[in-house]
């Protein structure tokens, strides 16, 4: 499962306020203004989601990613499906069960092999068994959603700041 982000943004105000530079130089400021805003949403999206949940923001990164779909929309895409014990820090076999970071799992078990996978068993009897995961899916999507608001505001910061810069290469400042 994924969870996927929209926002629409009018950035014609901007587009006037710079009506002296090219449209290849607007379309280049408004892709590296996009780029740095999914890289600031997958910190802020991690940092939130790993207060909430407890679990290490290690363990999240990997499950952000952003790419663009065109040279004006951006993705930006969060695994939300639960996350192996095994992944949320060194675990450790207790008496009653697992300890990994601050979560306990009880009446589960490391495997011996590799990273130490940690099971435990679905019934009583000794077949089957499962791999214990944590669930982030109903925190990761309320955190989510927090930062959405800051979304507009963040990206117009960005497309002032690259707008600039291409002025600033247009007038020979920079080179």
């Amino acid at each position: 499962m994924a969870a996927t982000l929209s926002a629409q943004l009018d950035i014609q105000p901007a587009r006037e306020m710079f009506s002296c530079l090219t449209e290849a130089a607007f379309a280049a400021a408004q892709r590296r203004a996009l780029r740095k805003l999914g890289v600031w949403f997958k910190g802020q999206a991690a940092r939130a989601v790993a207060k909430e949940t407890g679990v290490p923001q290690k363990a999240l990164r990997p499950r952000l990613a952003f790419y663009f779909k065109t040279n004006e929309v951006g993705k930006v895409w969060f695994g939300i499906n639960a996350i192996p014990a095994a992944r949320l820090g060194t675990p450790r076999q207790t008496r009653t069960g697992v300890s990994v970071g601050k979560f306990r799992f009880d009446k589960a078990w490391l495997a011996r092999s590799g990273r130490g996978a940690v099971f435990r068993r679905v019934g009583r009897d000794r077949l089957p068994i499962e791999v214990v995961t944590e669930d982030i899916e109903g925190e990761a999507r309320a955190a989510w959603h927090v930062h959405t608001a800051e979304v507009e505001a963040r990206f117009l910061a960005l497309l002032t700041q690259e707008l600039n810069f291409e002025e600033l290469k247009r007038n020979g400042r920079i080179t």
